[in-house]
């Protein structure tokens, strides 16, 4: 019922990590206890709550910013039908540019190395 040789119990790891894990535990639970916890993460909010001149104001800015807006978007779209409106060579229309001329074909084979024979 013995063992042979080879196989030692593994006591003497377990025995020396238990006592070290508890004294970190301890450790730990002991600078938390005499210490006062960290300052949130979180700032205080600095600016104050706009006033209502100052809501208006920016109210009025962006009314005026959307008015802008919306006469730049009409002018376009008013280009845009004067555009489409005048007449267009048939070739060109719906392409964004003329169509090049296609190379001719060569009509002689390329010169051949006469050493080698590569081309």
């Amino acid at each position: 019922m013995t063992d042979g040789p080879g196989h030692r119990p593994r006591l003497s790891t377990a025995a020396l990590l238990a006592p070290a894990a508890a004294a970190v535990l301890a450790g730990s639970l002991s600078w938390a206890a005499g210490h006062p916890p960290a300052a949130p993460l979180t700032k205080p909010a600095g600016t104050a709550s706009p006033t209502a001149g100052q809501t208006a104001a920016e109210r009025a800015r962006q009314t005026r910013d959307l008015q802008r807006l919306s006469n730049e978007v009409q002018s376009l779209r008013a280009e845009l039908k004067n555009l489409d409106d005048s007449p267009h060579p048939a070739s060109t229309r719906g392409t964004a540019r003329p169509t090049a001329k296609p190379k001719p074909a060569r009509t002689t084979p390329p010169p051949v190395q006469a050493t080698t024979g590569a081309s």
